[in-house]
């Protein structure tokens, strides 16, 4: 009967481990992939004046909104990345893993309430944090420079088209 145990657990461990270096690498592919940029469909579009338009890819669930335009080695002009947020929330973002600098736009209830234009890359462990101010429900992440261009303001109302 022990020879019999002993056979077993040496033919599940030589089983198991003959099968641990390419479910290893299954595993190591799955935490890589975790820097791989993400793109999402345009799906919205928002207008600062009558041809002013940024077309949005848009971040709905909270996988989509934590990677953002994390990775990414551009964006083109124009484009942009809209957070829904689903609920008004006081929020912090920061540039952490992001590889070109941004201009941030918080809003609530279709009104801008904060702007941070230009913030700079960061891929250190403690990157700064940006504070929305007031609870918002929504925020865009544009190219550095969009915002100066389009002239957009606090307080403008704004309309986030569905496309």
């Amino acid at each position: 009967m022990i020879r019999h145990h002993r056979f077993l657990i040496v033919f599940s461990t030589f089983f198991i481990f003959s099968f641990l270096p390419s479910r290893y690498s299954l595993l190591s592919k799955d935490l890589s992939s975790g820097n791989e940029p993400q793109f999402l469909p345009i799906q919205a579009k928002i207008c600062f004046q009558k041809n002013k338009c940024v077309f949005l890819e848009v971040a709905n669930t909270p996988q989509q909104r934590s990677k953002g335009l994390m990775f990414r080695r551009s964006l083109k002009e124009n484009y942009g990345m809209l957070f829904n947020l689903n609920n008004f929330v006081n929020i912090d973002i920061w540039m952490k893993n992001t590889i070109f600098p941004l201009d941030v736009i918080f809003i609530r209830d279709n009104k801008i309430v904060n702007i941070y234009e230009n913030l700079k890359p960061c891929n250190a462990k403690n990157c700064a944090k940006f504070n929305s101010k007031f609870k918002v429900d929504k925020i865009i992440e544009l190219k550095a420079g969009t915002v100066k261009k389009f002239n957009i303001q606090l307080e403008n109302i704004v309309e986030i088209e569905d496309l």
